[in-house]
Formats: structure tokens, sequence, C-alpha cells
């Protein structure tokens, strides 16, 4: 795989990267739309280079389904934004009735 990243260090974090997109997508198939007519998924990402600062992608993952709160006890399941956060350099969550945004962002070295 690092003759496809260049660096497996770099494959590391795009793995994890992949991973919570999947899981932010997964999560809005699963809740966003449950008792509502279906809607849409967006997945927007970006790479940033600032001038002095390691380079970094960040994938905003949104809906305009309803939020609801995960349970205090997830039981089998509901550990996805816990799963999300460990697996990104920064996450944001932007949720309301009308719609959910989670951005995730992974730093590209140090």
């Amino acid at each position: 795989m690092a003759r496809v990243c260049g660096r497996a260090a770099l494959c590391d974090l795009a793995d994890d990267l992949v991973f919570a997109v999947s899981e932010a997508v997964t999560n809005c198939v699963d809740h966003a739309y449950r008792d509502r007519e279906p809607g849409h998924i967006r997945v927007e990402g970006s790479l940033s280079a600032p001038a002095g600062a390691p380079r970094a992608v960040t994938v905003a993952v949104s809906d305009d389904g309803a939020w609801s709160e995960p349970d205090r006890d997830p039981g089998f399941r509901g550990r996805g934004l816990s799963m999300i956060r460990s697996s990104v350099t920064s996450l944001n969550l932007a949720a309301g009735r009308c719609g959910t945004t989670l951005t995730m962002t992974q730093q590209l070295g140090c």
C-alpha cells in the first residue's frame, strides 16, 4: 500500500479518514431520514496546505434529516461518533432539526 500513498504513515492516515467518512455516511443512511421522506447525503472534501503548517484533508458529510441524540447506553450499536472521533485529527458536529454536518479533518504529517 505504501507504493500508492508514498509512505506507510500516510497510508495509515488515509485509511483512518476513509473509515471515518464511511462511518459518517452510514450514520446518515441509518439515522438522518428515519421516519421521514428519503433525502440527500452530501460528501465534500478539500486539501489545505497553509504556509508553515501541515497539510490537511477536510471532509464534510451533510444531510437534511433530523438529528437525534445518541443513546447514553449504546448497547450493541451506537459507537459511530466515538469511532469517527478517534480516527481523525479533529471533528466538528453541527446538528439541528433541519440537518447535520459532520466535518472531519486529518492532518498529513507534523
